[in-house]
C-alpha cells in the first residue's frame, strides 16, 4: 500500500523537506567561522596524516563507535571523541581520537552538529552569547 504524502506542519500542503512545504522552510544557519572557531588547517599537515595512521593502527582499523546499521566495521577515518566545537581545539592527543567508519562518522557528526546548534540556542536564550 503506498504511503500518503507528508503534509506541511504549518499549512497542510505537501511537505517537501523536513516536514514543511517550500514556503514554510525554516531558515538555514550557514556555518560561519568566528574568532573562537578552531583552526582547521592542522588537518592538512603531514603531522596529522601521521597521527591519523597511528590511531587507525592502534585501533586495528576497526570502527570504535558502531552507531549506524550500515556500519562498515572497517574504519577509514579518525574522529575526535570530544567534539571540536565543545573542546575548541583541533589538535588532540592520540587518546582523544578514535577510528571510525564513514557511515558512523556521518551519523556522529550530524548529531554533534545538532547538539552544537541546540547549545548555541540555549546560550542565546540565557543571554550568555551574542
Amino acid at each position: 500500500m503506498p504511503r500518503a504524502p507528508q503534509k506541511c506542519l504549518k499549512c497542510l500542503r505537501k511537505a517537501t523537506f523536513r516536514g514543511y512545504c517550500d514556503e514554510h522552510q525554516p531558515p538555514r544557519e550557514a556555518w560561519l567561522k568566528t574568532g573562537d572557531s578552531p583552526d582547521r588547517s592542522f588537518l592538512k599537515t603531514k603531522e596529522w596524516d601521521e597521527q591519523r595512521v597511528r590511531v587507525l593502527d592502534r585501533d586495528r582499523w576497526l570502527c570504535k563507535f558502531k552507531l549506524s546499521p550500515k556500519c562498515l566495521v572497517r574504519a577509514s577515518q579518525v574522529d575526535h571523541i570530544v567534539p571540536v566545537w565543545y573542546s575548541g581545539r583541533d589538535k588532540a592527543e592520540d587518546v582523544e581520537l578514535a577510528s571510525i567508519c564513514e557511515s558512523c562518522h556521518g551519523k556522529k557528526s550530524s548529531y554533534e552538529g545538532y547538539a552544537a546548534k541546540k547549545h548555541r540556542q540555549l546560550l542565546k536564550e540565557r543571554g550568555l552569547s551574542n
